[in-house]
């Protein structure tokens, strides 16, 4: 073994470790290990910055300009809401009218902008029929990933791998070659969602409820002024013993505390009163006379005009900066003009106080700051927004018809050949800006830079795996299923090796990693690049059993409360299901 194998062997090694265990954002590693890469004589500059020229960066950019487009006119919340206006008879209902809008509209836009959007009404709609939203949230997802399968556009994975395609061979993907396998793949994953998913899936309350059901992490205290009407009067009397949404659960008085507080405890000036409760409770107290919230509570406004003041919930994505920082240290306020309320992760509450918490990406924030921070804060790569839409859109509706119109324009100019998929997106991102359905100033949060650089690093990684011959080494493994002569279980095997990446770190990453095995594969087997590229592509989407391998999982983790075991749980047979499905179409169409 030569120097460039065992450097790039470890550098694949500590790369994929630190991925695992996310002690950095995944496009900071990933960029690392190429700068490793080049210092280390494996690569040269110019064949590790080769991928940041390929037209798939253009392409990926377009798309995430005309998803933003759509988002901040509305039009996705739109779709979520006409599909939701029944109430349904059962969940197997609801998702079959749902869950194939989820796949249509992801097939041609940004995941995770469909799963942003929509997460909003069906949690209003959750709230309004009492139905558990986590019966909801991982099918959302899911449809999401799998609609994302059928077309060249439909996720940044296929564009990846298309790009390594076209750049070692004549050959590349149409617009709708994924649909061979995807549109078999979405049949199948909306029927084992809609009937079978269900009883796996768990009953859990959204942050919010649990809430306002359990003992409550967010303290408030307040302190009686003269102008209070009931002093001298007891807690029933003032009318603090029922408010909806908040308990009164100790006074301090002259320094001495009382608890618990009995109904019949009279109350005086001066006296503390510490109530737990949600956030959105804060104004009913304001309105109290002669209750007076102390700066002590920690809150950075005065809480005296709801419609300048409300509670929102983000979701920190994994390109945030707050990662790894603990609440105190991190100047969230400063930096956000918003204070954080609670914070759950892995569907419990974090009981140590908030200050000391170590952010971590998918952790769920109840805020409360001005009605403009979802204005302000909508496109940024900070959070995931999850939070109740805004009752109107940022920009008309009727511009998002024309975005909307724009895309089908570029895709059936892309269709009839008259221009490259990279130009006829671009056209479409740049007209949809001009006739303001995105302003020029958002356009920097609606592109995900973090996706960018790592697809085009990825292609810098690829380039030294195959250099390094760490591919041909590989293929070795594959050598036993190559001399059985079945075809189909070498399909399997890229597929599985593949899809096991891909649930330990990104997909991006995964497919630049497996990519050059299958490459390798094809060199020394009888079956062509393009199938095992195509296996390639969807296994490294198919991210079901883990909420870390795929951005939509990670966003709905913490809003739906779940736990990783319940993407274990669900998602592991879908992920076998697709495998054999993957495998079995792929054989069958071309070999």
């Amino acid at each position: 073994m030569d120097f460039p194998f065992v450097f790039t062997l470890v550098v694949l090694l500590v790369l994929v470790g630190a991925l695992i265990r996310e002690v950095a954002p995944a496009e900071i590693l990933i960029f690392g290990a190429l700068l490793a890469l080049i210092f280390g004589g494996v690569l040269s500059v110019e064949q590790a910055l080769q991928g940041f020229a390929h037209p798939i960066l253009l392409t990926l950019g377009a798309l995430f300009i005309i998803g933003a487009a759509l988002q901040s006119t509305g039009m996705l919340r739109w779709f979520g809401y006409r599909v939701l206006q029944s109430p349904g008879r059962s969940t197997p209902y609801v998702l079959w009218r749902f869950l194939p809008v989820v796949a249509l509209l992801s097939a041609f836009l940004s995941n995770s902008v469909v799963v942003t959007s929509l997460v909003a009404p069906l949690r209003q709609w959750a709230r309004r029929y009492g139905k558990p939203l986590s019966h909801y949230l991982i099918p959302l997802s899911y449809a999401a990933i799998l609609g994302g399968m059928c077309t060249l556009i439909g996720t940044s994975t296929n564009l990846l791998v298309d790009g390594y395609v076209s750049s070692i061979t004549s050959e590349s993907f149409s617009l709708f070659t994924f649909a061979v396998v995807g549109v078999p793949a979405v049949v199948l994953g909306l029927v084992y969602l809609t009937f079978i998913a269900p009883r796996w899936l768990p009953v859990r309350q959204m942050p919010m409820q649990q809430l306002e059901q359990h003992v409550r992490e967010f303290v408030v205290e307040a302190e009686i002024t003269p102008q209070f009407p009931f002093v001298g009067k007891s807690v029933e009397a003032a009318g603090l013993r029922h408010l909806q949404g908040v308990f009164l659960f100790q006074i301090e008085r002259d320094g001495l505390l009382i608890a618990p507080v009995a109904p019949t405890e009279r109350l005086y000036v001066g006296d503390r009163l510490f109530f737990t409760g949600v956030p959105d409770t804060i104004m009913d107290l304001q309105q109290i006379p002669g209750l007076r919230l102390l700066p002590e509570a920690k809150l950075p406004w005065t809480l005296n005009d709801s419609d300048q003041v409300g509670v929102f919930e983000v979701v920190i994505s994994p390109t945030s900066p707050l990662i790894g920082k603990k609440v105190r240290e991190s100047g969230f306020r400063a930096l956000y003009n918003a204070a954080i309320l609670a914070i759950h992760r892995n569907g419990e509450r974090i009981r140590q106080k908030i200050g000391d918490v170590v952010l971590q990406p998918g952790d769920t924030l109840l805020l409360v700051a001005p009605k403009g921070f979802l204005e302000q804060w909508y496109h940024s790569p900070d959070f995931y927004l999850v939070s109740e839409a805004r009752s109107e859109a940022v920009k008309p509706q009727s511009r998002g018809y024309v975005t909307l119109g724009l895309l089908l324009l570029a895709l059936g100019v892309v269709a009839g050949g008259w221009l490259s998929l990279p130009i006829a997106l671009a056209a479409a991102a740049v007209a949809s800006v001009l006739v303001g359905a995105l302003p020029l100033s958002e356009i920097k949060y609606a592109v995900d830079w973090s996706v960018l650089l790592i697809i085009g690093a990825a292609f810098g990684i690829s380039t030294a795996i195959d250099g390094a011959g760490i591919d041909d080494a590989v293929v070795q493994l594959f050598q036993p299923l190559m001399q059985s002569g079945q075809q189909w279980l070498i399909l399997l095997g890229v597929f599985l090796l593949t899809n096991v990446l891909t649930e330990m770190m990104t997909n991006v990453a995964a497919a630049a990693i497996a990519f050059p095995i299958a490459a390798s594969v094809a060199a020394q087997s009888a079956i062509p690049l393009l199938p095992l590229a195509l296996v390639v592509a969807i296994a490294a989407s198919a991210s079901f059993a883990t909420p870390i391998g795929y951005q939509t999982n990670l966003i709905v983790y913490g809003a739906g409360n779940y736990r990783f075991s319940d993407f274990l749980r669900v998602g592991l047979p879908l992920n076998l299901a697709v495998a054999l499905l993957t495998t079995a179409v792929v054989y069958w169409v071309y070999l």
